[in-house]
């Protein structure tokens, strides 16, 4: 009986830290897009946060247009260096990296974005 007690144990064990590694690993999936990366997955698209508070369009012309609060602002997108550089009628204007898993979006490095999170989905009607 104390045998099969400590097999059970020793399992539990196991099974958790192989389930903690795991976790660890799928927690920063994210890399790092390239420029030809960033114009295929952004040009069309939009990005929103987890609770669509926010949007922004990407156009395939190279236009933004960002609904925040209840308004609309626009501006303009381009690759460069690697980086989404972004000039809007804000002055939020600059480049970042942008990192993908799936279809979250972080943007990292420098720039406007910085710290922003958001999922990338196709482009929805917006007032």
């Amino acid at each position: 009986m104390q045998k099969s007690s400590a097999t059970s144990c020793a399992i539990v064990v196991i099974a958790a830290a192989l389930s903690a590694t795991t976790l660890a690993e799928a927690a920063d999936t994210f890399r790092k897009l390239n420029d030809n990366e960033i114009r295929s997955k952004i040009s069309g698209m939009e990005i929103v946060d987890v609770e669509d508070h926010w949007a922004e369009q990407y156009m395939r012309d190279g236009s933004l247009k960002v609904f925040a609060m209840g308004k609309l602002t626009s501006g303009k997108w381009r690759v460069r260096n690697g980086e989404l550089c972004i000039q809007d009628e804000a002055l939020d204007s600059g480049c970042g990296e942008v990192w993908i898993s799936g279809n979250e979006i972080e943007f990292r490095g420098e720039g406007p974005r910085l710290g922003l999170q958001g999922i990338l989905q196709k482009q929805q009607p917006r007032k």
